[in-house]
């Protein structure tokens, strides 16, 4: 019998033992082949219904675990700091039309209403936001700037949709400082289990930002 060729192994997420807070991995459907190169990161708010942040962060998962939202991101960071990630870092996520090939994504847990109302994100969010960029950076080799850090209403594909996240609460001076602190070297990449539980659709009514056109 003619031996079967080896299987691509998906590239590891960082490991956890340096990050702020707890890092687990998602399930979603909604992935496309490798990227062909990663010139930075787009920075998403989730802009849901979610009452509360918990409940916001676990009916973006939901969306994302849907394979009818044709939507997803590579990483998902909650109101407490918490990383939750596709297993695959070179996979390209369905978060930004044409940007998805060259652009990681990333969501930042905050409803609609809370960004109605002018609620800052969180320290939590910021020190989890600003530990992947390190890790992302030095994984790829992109720079830390307003160049490859940028936002979806920032982006040509963005504005066509009328994206307007991650929105005038995102303090991006303070993002890009912290990201661009002194960090350790390049850490050993594990990957950590996925997160259980999570049922197929989202709840009725949720709908993040990420599901309306990206």
């Amino acid at each position: 019998q003619r031996p079967q060729p080896a299987q691509p192994q998906p590239a590891a997420m960082p490991s956890t033992s340096s990050a702020p807070a707890a890092v687990t991995t998602f399930e979603t459907p909604n992935l496309g082949g490798p990227r062909k190169e990663t010139r930075g990161i787009v920075v998403h708010s989730t802009r849901g219904q979610g009452k509360t942040p918990a409940e916001e962060l676990q009916a973006t998962l939901n969306w994302f675990a849907n394979p009818k939202s044709e939507v997803s991101a590579n990483a998902v960071i909650g109101a407490d700091g918490s990383i939750h990630t596709v297993g695959d870092w070179d996979a390209q996520t369905w978060h930004a039309g044409e940007n998805n090939a060259s652009r990681i994504g990333i969501e930042l847990v905050q409803s609609a209403a809370d960004n109605d109302r002018g609620v800052p994100f969180t320290d939590a969010q910021y020190r989890s936001l600003a530990w992947l960029t390190q890790q992302m950076s030095q994984r790829y080799g992109f720079p830390v700037n307003r160049q490859t850090l940028v936002g979806h209403e920032e982006l040509e594909q963005g504005r066509r949709g009328g994206k307007t996240d991650p929105g005038q609460s995102f303090d991006w001076n303070r993002y890009v400082q912290e990201a661009s602190a002194p960090a350790g070297g390049p850490v050993a990449l594990t990957a950590a289990p996925p997160a259980a539980g999570l049922p197929e659709a989202a709840p009725a009514g949720v709908v993040t930002d990420a599901g309306r056109g990206s």
